[in-house]
C-alpha cells in the first residue's frame, strides 16, 4: 500500500498531476504537499539572533560557574595549606633587622668541613635549589644555603630587597652561626650580586668571617639590562611585560590558582628536584608569602644595578670564577612576544655572553664556559660549581698553586 502511495505521489509532480494525485487519499496528500508543510511558523534572523544569545549566555554562565568553582576550591586549598605547613627539614634561626624586628631564618647545613661555603641563589630561588651542589660540596666543606626573608620557610624581611640588605643579613647569619671562618661565596643570577657585595661588607670588618673566594654562576651584570634593552622595543616592551607579570602571579597566589597550576607541572618539578625536596618546594613555592618575596626582590634589582654603576672599583683583588652558561635557548620564551623574533633573540643571546665577560673582567674572575648547560648551571652541572669551588679552596691555601685558580685556565673558553 505505501509502495502504492509513493508512485502515486511521483505522479503528483508531473504534467498531469492533477488527475494522478486524485487517487490519493487525503491524508497521505497532506503529508506529502510542500504546501502543507510550508504553513508552519517562519525562521526569522530575529528568531536566531536570540537563540544565538541564549547559547552565548548559557556557554558563558558555564565558564562562569566552572571558574568560580576552580577559585573557590583553590582558595580552600591555599587557606588550608596555610593552616598546616610542614616542619621545615633544616633549622631556624633568629635575627634582628634594621629596624629591630625580629627575623626567622630557614638554612640547610652539611658537612663539617674546613672551609664555609655560602650558596645564594637568583630571585625566588631558595636552599633547595642547591641540594646537587651542596651533598658534594658536604665531602670537604662546611655549606649553608638559605631561604632569603619572605621566601621558603622565613618570616618577612625588610624592604626593598636591595643586594645591600640582602648582604647585611647574611652578614648576620654568618656572625650567629658557629662556623669556620674562612668562606667562598657561591652566587647565581641575581644573588651574584648579593654576593659581591657581601664579599666587601666582610672586607670591611677587622674581625669575623673573611671571604677567600667568589664563584658567580651565570650571574647578572650591572649593565646587561640596558643593553638587552637596547636590541630592539619591542624586546624593551617585552622585559617590562614581564616584569609586571609578577603582581598577576601573586593575585592567582592568593586565590589558589598557582597552587592548581603546579599541580599540572609536578613532572617538570619533579625532574628539577629530589624526593626529599619535592614536597617542602611544592608546598612553598606557590604561597602568597613566597610570591611576593619573589616580586620584591626582583622590583629592587634596578636599585641594585645603579648602586653597583655608581661604587668604585673594589680595593683588595678576590680570587674569583664566573661560570656561564653555554647552551642556547635562554631567551627562547620570548619569542611569543609580539615584535620578538629570531634575530632578536640571536642579539639577546650575544648581550648576555657580553654582560659575562664584562663581569669576569670587573671583578678579575677566571671565566668558564658550560658548554652543556643552560641558566641553572648549579642543577643542570652542578660538578662545575663543584670543580671552581674546590680551585678556590686550594688557591687560598697556596695562590698560584696548579690545583688553584690555574687548574681551571685550560678549561677556559671565548665566548
Amino acid at each position: 500500500m505505501l509502495r502504492r502511495a509513493v508512485h502515486a505521489a511521483a505522479r503528483c509532480h508531473g504534467p498531469r498531476s492533477t488527475a494522478a494525485c486524485a487517487g490519493i487519499s487525503a491524508p497521505v496528500r497532506r503529508f506529502l504537499s510542500t504546501e502543507a508543510n510550508n504553513q508552519g511558523p517562519r525562521v526569522t534572523k530575529e528568531m536566531l539572533v536570540h537563540e544565538g544569545k541564549e547559547m552565548l549566555s548559557l556557554f558563558v554562565g558555564g565558564i562562569a560557574a566552572v571558574t568560580a568553582l576552580l577559585v573557590s576550591g583553590g582558595f580552600a586549598i591555599e587557606t588550608g595549606k596555610a593552616y598546616n605547613p610542614p616542619p621545615p627539614p633544616g633549622s631556624l634561626v633568629e635575627l634582628q633587622d634594621q629596624d629591630g624586628k625580629t627575623l626567622k631564618i630557614h638554612y640547610q647545613k652539611q658537612g663539617n668541613g674546613p672551609v664555609t661555603v655560602l650558596l645564594d641563589g637568583g630571585v625566588g630561588e631558595t636552599s633547595f635549589d642547591w641540594e646537587k651542589v651542596s651533598e658534594q660540596l658536604a665531602q670537604f666543606a662546611t655549606v649553608v644555603s638559605i631561604d632569603r626573608p619572605g621566601l621558603g620557610f622565613s618570616t618577612q624581611g625588610q624592604e626593598p630587597r636591595t643586594a645591600t640588605l640582602i648582604a647585611s643579613e647574611y652578614s648576620a647569619l654568618l656572625n650567629k652561626l658557629n662556623l669556620p671562618k674562612n668562606v667562598i661565596l657561591v652566587g647565581h643570577g641575581a644573588g651574584g650580586y648579593s654576593m659581591r657585595e657581601l664579599a666587601w661588607q666582610l672586607d670591611q670588618c677587622t674581625i669575623g668571617p673573611k671571604c677567600n673566594g667568589l664563584v658567580l654562576v651565570d650571574a647578572l651584570e650591572e649593565n646587561l639590562r640596558g643593553e638587552l634593552e637596547s636590541v630592539s622595543e619591542p624586546v624593551k616592551d617585552a622585559l617590562a611585560k614581564m616584569d609586571s607579570n609578577g603582581q598577576l602571579v601573586l593575585a592567582l597566589a592568593y586565590i589558589g590558582l598557582v597552587r592548581l597550576i603546579g599541580v599540572v607541572q609536578h613532572s617538570q618539578l619533579a625532574a628539577k628536584y629530589s624526593a626529599l625536596a619535592l614536597p617542602f618546594v611544592e608546598y612553598f613555592s606557590p604561597t602568597p608569602a613566597h610570591r611576593r618575596a619573589a616580586l620584591r626582590e626582583n622590583e629592587a634589582i634596578a636599585q641594585t644595578e645603579q648602586h653597583f654603576r655608581e661604587s668604585a672599583p673594589r680595593s683588595r683583588p678576590l680570587p674569583a670564577v664566573v661560570l656561564s652558561h653555554g647552551r642556547t635557548g635562554m631567551f627562547t620564551s620570548m619569542k611569543f612576544q609580539q615584535g620578538v623574533d629570531e634575530v632578536a633573540i640571536r642579539a639577546l643571546e650575544t648581550k648576555w655572553q657580553e654582560g659575562q665577560q664584562r663581569l669576569a673582567k670587573t671583578v678579575g674572575a677566571v671565566q668558564i664556559v658550560v658548554p652543556e648547560a643552560g641558566h641553572n648551571i648549579q642543577q643542570e652541572k652542578p660538578e662545575e660549581v663543584v670543580k671552581a669551588v674546590r680551585a678556590l679552596i686550594e688557591e687560598s691555601n697556596e695562590p698560584g698553586h696548579s690545583a688553584g685558580l690555574a687548574s681551571l685556565q685550560t678549561a677556559t673558553c671565548p665566548v
